[in-house]
C-alpha cells in the first residue's frame, strides 16, 4: 500500500488498484501523487526501490538517484509522529516520500528532514514532478501544464484528456473547492493529487 501522507491522503493497493483517502499533514503531497502512480504501474521496480532505500538510504526510480542526506537520516520518525495532528504516515511510507523529496530539494529552497509543518522544502514544482514521471521510463510522455503565475483553473483540469494507460497528477489549492479562492502560486495549502 502506497499511503499519500499529505494534506490529503491518497492511497493505492497496489494489488488490487483500489484507492482510499483520509487526512494527514506530512506535507509530502508531491512524492505521494509519484508513488501512488507509479506503484500501480510497475510495482516490482517500486519494491525494490523501497527495499533498496531501506537498506542502504539509496535507490534509484528509473534514471532519477535518490539518496536521503544526512538531515533526514538523522530524524527521528517516532518524534516526527508525535508533532502531527493526525495519525500520522505509516513510517515505511514516510520513509521513501521524504527520501525523495530531501534528495531532489534546491538549493534556495532548503532541506526536507520529513517535518510535519507546512514549509518551502516540502514543495514541488510542476516542472519537477514532471522529471520524476519521466525518470521512472515507464511513462512515454510525462507533460507539465502547470503555470504557477496565472491560473489554468476548472475549465482547464475539465479538458484533460484521460484514456487508458494514462495517469494524471495536478496540483490543487485546498480552499479552492470550499472557498472559491483563485489560485495564486504553490501555497501551504496547495497540494498534489494523483488518480
Amino acid at each position: 500500500m502506497v499511503t499519500g501522507c499529505a494534506g490529503r491522503e491518497s492511497s493505492t493497493n497496489t494489488s488490487s488498484g483500489s484507492q482510499t483517502g483520509s487526512e494527514t499533514n506530512e506535507n509530502i503531497c508531491g512524492p505521494a501523487a509519484l508513488f501512488s502512480q507509479w506503484a500501480k504501474r510497475d510495482p516490482v521496480a517500486f519494491a525494490s526501490f523501497a527495499t533498496n532505500l531501506f537498506d542502504t538510504a539509496s535507490a534509484s526510480i528509473g534514471s532519477l538517484e535518490v539518496a536521503s542526506k544526512e538531515d533526514l537520516v538523522g530524524t527521528s520518525y517516532a518524534q516526527t509522529l508525535q508533532r502531527t495532528v493526525t495519525s500520522g504516515c505509516p513510517q515505511a511510507d514516510w520513509m521513501f516520500l521524504s527520501a525523495l523529496r530531501n534528495s531532489t530539494d534546491v538549493f534556495w529552497q532548503g532541506s526536507f528532514t520529513g517535518d510535519p509543518d507546512p514549509q518551502l522544502s516540502a514543495a514541488t514544482r510542476p516542472g519537477e514532478i514532471a522529471e520524476w514521471f519521466d525518470a521512472t521510463r515507464i511513462y512515454r510522455k510525462a507533460d507539465n501544464g502547470a503555470t504557477l503565475i496565472t491560473a489554468a483553473g476548472i475549465p482547464h483540469a475539465l479538458s484533460l484528456r484521460v484514456f487508458r494507460g494514462s495517469d494524471i497528477s495536478i496540483l490543487i489549492h485546498a480552499n479552492l473547492i470550499v472557498k472559491g479562492e483563485p489560485l495564486k502560486g504553490m501555497k501551504p495549502d496547495s497540494n498534489w493529487v494523483g488518480f
